[in-house]
């Protein structure tokens, strides 16, 4: 995944390379079904930050939710989640630290880091590290927030059907070089 501060470069990217339409009709061509678990993971030592995020999350998505991010590990590792939204300052772990160890289970996640303060290198970290698809300032908007999590959800999706593809394409390119393989030798 590709890591930007504010998410827009992630997504010119994927806009221009991956090229989402052409991508779905070649998924539907080939009986590629859906790639997305709909699980949001939201990580915040603030239970009533939990609260809120999983009130507005739910009615799209398939919220989990980790008052650490100890507990946020173990839950990685139990359910297959499309997009981490955790905080950046928390006990133990921060959420830069989170979001790169998570990778290590499930590479392809998209990470939100939500944040009340903007110290460059902590962000330049999250960004090289943890490969964060966006960062959000604190207060936010429930708004901002959702629109974070659709665009990191079809980032995912986008990469998911890619790899797919791509693991389709080279299947079929070695069925293609087996048969011209076969002919040469009967000749």
């Amino acid at each position: 995944m590709w890591g930007v501060a504010d998410g827009a470069g992630a997504e010119a990217y994927a806009e221009a390379v991956l090229e989402p339409e052409k991508i779905s009709t070649l998924a539907a061509r080939y009986g590629i079904g859906e790639m997305l678990t709909r699980h949001v993971l939201v990580v915040d030592d603030e239970p009533g930050n939990l609260d809120v995020m999983e009130a507005f999350l739910a009615e799209d998505y398939i919220v989990h939710t980790a008052v650490s991010a100890e507990r946020a590990l173990t839950i990685i590792a139990e359910v297959r989640c499309d997009v981490v939204v955790t905080d950046q300052r928390m006990p133990g772990m921060t959420g830069t630290d989170l979001l790169a160890a998570l990778r290590e289970h499930q590479p392809d996640v998209a990470g939100i880091l939500v944040t009340a303060y903007t110290d460059a290198p902590v962000l330049v970290d999250a960004i090289n590290r943890a490969l964060i698809f966006r960062y959000v300032r604190k207060p936010w908007e429930p708004a901002e927030l959702l629109a974070a999590v659709a665009a990191a959800s079809a980032f995912v999706r986008n990469g998911r059907l890619t790899t797919r593809l791509l693991a389709l394409l080279t299947m079929g390119g070695d069925d293609l070089n087996d048969l011209l393989d076969h002919i040469s030798r009967r000749r």
